[in-house]
């Protein structure tokens, strides 16, 4: 029997999007970035880049690192690694979002990453659950549904209602 170790190389069939299935304004956006605009687009950076210290947990804008990461890198998107007060972290990821609107050529907003895959660890006080497999592994479906209800708390408190 094949292992991963001697089973043949298969070749697949790269993943296509047809353009009709972007909005015409994304569509638009992409033909007019130049190539150093759509590589920077595709980059995430931990926010200890732009913090005043360098330090991921001291969670405090600083402007000036971002608006040159923006301006000169096209960075398109940041990635939270700490737990803040809720308001803390609203104002930080919506003083970034005004940076990237103002400072990128065309105005493109950043994507901000946070890790929600079992509670909202980027806000202080909330908390964490058991990762989706472990929660499967519960055969407790009441269980899992109780977690997903107290989860949506630390979301809502930032304004995420995705």
């Amino acid at each position: 029997m094949p292992t991963l170790a001697t089973a043949p190389a298969t070749e697949t069939a790269p993943v296509t999007i047809p353009p009709a299935s972007f909005s015409p304004r994304v569509q638009g956006l992409l033909a007019q970035m130049t190539l150093e605009e759509k590589i920077g687009q595709m980059t995430q950076l931990n926010i200890s880049v732009i913090n005043t210290t360098g330090i991921q947990k001291d969670v405090v804008l600083d402007s000036a690192k971002a608006t040159a990461l923006v301006r000169n890198f096209h960075i398109g998107s940041f990635i939270n690694g700490e737990a803040v007060p809720a308001a803390q972290w609203v104002r930080y990821s919506a003083a970034l979002q005004r940076i990237a609107l103002r400072e990128s050529r065309l105005h493109v907003p950043i994507v901000y990453g946070i890790d929600h895959m079992h509670g909202a660890s980027y806000v202080a006080g909330t908390a964490i659950f058991p990762h989706n497999i472990n929660l499967g592994a519960s055969f407790n479906p009441e269980l899992a549904r109780q977690a997903a209800r107290a989860d949506l708390g630390g979301r809502l408190c930032t304004g995420n209602t995705d």
